[in-house]
């Protein structure tokens, strides 16, 4: 609405001036010029207040009641300007500075209207005074006092429908638009309300699974951990591969309960403190340590990605690589492409199988509910994810837009690196 305001006060009350102007002027000059100077004038200054009326409405409501009252002690007539339709100028303006102006300037333009009307009906009821015979006639009073009378009860309401009922007419389509504007305003409200409490509600649930993991996790992984080390630490005739098994038991259980404490902690976060691209390589490091050949290539030089990005990134990889180990068998091979050229990145992972693995049997099935949830994660950062099997691998394929086009100033170029 503001804006709707200003455009009406910078052009179209500028242009209703003009033509208020032209009405009155044009078909003068194309008779002959017959109007008075001081008629031409006044109305030029009658266009000109109307059409500054929007930007600075107390100096043409100013002119207006100037060009009313100054009339009454001077001969010139602005009625003689087309007669009395040229003071609609003076209505008109009330009319804008009711439906544009502030609503102390706005109270002011009601009181314009009334000086307005009661200046009017005093310059005309003075030069029809003389006519109050011929008045009383033709409304067949009974003598000249009820000729008086009635000439300035209908001049008075005249005005008074004319000056009052601009300014009503102008204040009611301004309460209309601020009811509009009102009524836009709480439907935004209600419904910032209405988000304000789903995120409540989110919170709440967020709150709830934090809790139901912590106690079916944190406990387990606990366990697990304790065990491992005891059993290693107790048993010193074991085979090293045992005790190589053990630790990385133990190592593994221990970074799966850092992981979940984590995400328990960030749960009513998002993805702030969460892993990241800089941690991949040490998820590698301990994937590799359950008999899984991981390759990485880094094509293109690396881009800046929000934390959110990076965390969709660790989950695909982590999750794939899993997958890889979980599913695919001791001794397969995974390879991991991250290609930064592009738009975004696009991240490729194949795990290939032992030779002695099943493949058939084991892999995962693409509607999982793990890769289904890789794929929501990615899909909320913008891009989008594949994974299915060909005839000798499972392919996992995700790309992520860019947020910022320019290069990560910490990012190394790693064009063509590969890490075995």
């Amino acid at each position: 609405m503001d804006t709707a305001r200003s455009a009406l006060g910078r052009f179209g009350i500028p242009a209703v001036g003009i033509v208020f102007a032209a009405l009155f002027l044009v078909p003068d000059v194309l008779a002959g010029g017959q109007l008075p100077i001081p008629a031409i004038l006044s109305v030029l200054l009658l266009g000109g207040a109307i059409a500054a009326a929007g930007r600075f409405p107390r100096a043409s409501m100013s002119v207006a009641l100037a060009l009313v009252v100054i009339q009454i002690g001077f001969p010139f007539a602005l009625s003689m300007a087309r007669d009395w339709p040229i003071y609609t100028g003076p209505a008109i303006v009330v009319f804008f500075v009711a439906l544009n102006a502030s609503p102390h300037v706005r109270l002011q333009g009601l009181g314009c209207a009334l000086l307005l009307t009661l200046a009017a009906t005093l310059l005309f009821g003075t030069r029809m005074q003389q006519a109050a015979r011929q008045f009383a006639v033709m409304v067949e009073a009974s003598s000249p006092a009820e000729a008086d009378a009635s000439l300035w009860l209908y001049l008075g309401i005249e005005f008074s429908v004319l000056m009052v009922g601009a300014w009503l007419l102008g204040f009611g389509i301004r309460m209309t638009i601020e009811r509009f504007r009102l009524i836009r305003e709480r439907s935004a409200a209600a419904e910032t309300i209405r988000h304000a409490e789903l995120k409540l509600v989110v919170a709440g649930e967020r709150t709830r699974i934090a809790r139901d993991l912590h106690d079916v996790l944190a406990h387990s992984l606990a366990v697990i951990a304790a065990q491992a080390d005891g059993t290693r630490y107790l048993s010193n005739d074991q085979p090293p591969v045992v005790a190589a098994a053990l630790k990385n038991i133990s190592g593994a259980a221990r970074s799966a309960l850092i992981d979940a404490q984590r995400v328990i902690e960030n749960l009513s976060h998002d993805a702030e403190n969460g892993p990241g691209l800089a941690e991949i390589d040490g998820l590698i490091a301990q994937m590799r340590q359950g008999h899984l050949t991981i390759e990485r290539t880094d094509q293109g030089t690396r881009q800046s990605l929000t934390s959110d990005q990076e965390l969709a990134v660790y989950r695909v990889v982590q999750e794939s690589l899993t997958n890889a180990l979980k599913h695919a068998g001791l001794g397969s091979t995974a390879t991991i492409r991250f290609n930064w050229d592009g738009p975004g990145l696009t991240l490729h992972i194949t795990s290939t199988p032992s030779v002695q693995a099943n493949v058939q049997r084991d892999r995962p099935a693409p509607g999982g509910r793990g890769i289904s949830g890789l794929r929501d994660r990615v899909e909320a950062s913008g891009g989008w994810l594949t994974a299915e099997p060909d005839e000798e691998a499972f392919i996992t394929t995700a790309f992520i837009p860019y947020t910022d086009q320019n290069p990560a100033s910490s990012g190394p170029n790693t064009s063509g690196a590969t890490h075995g």
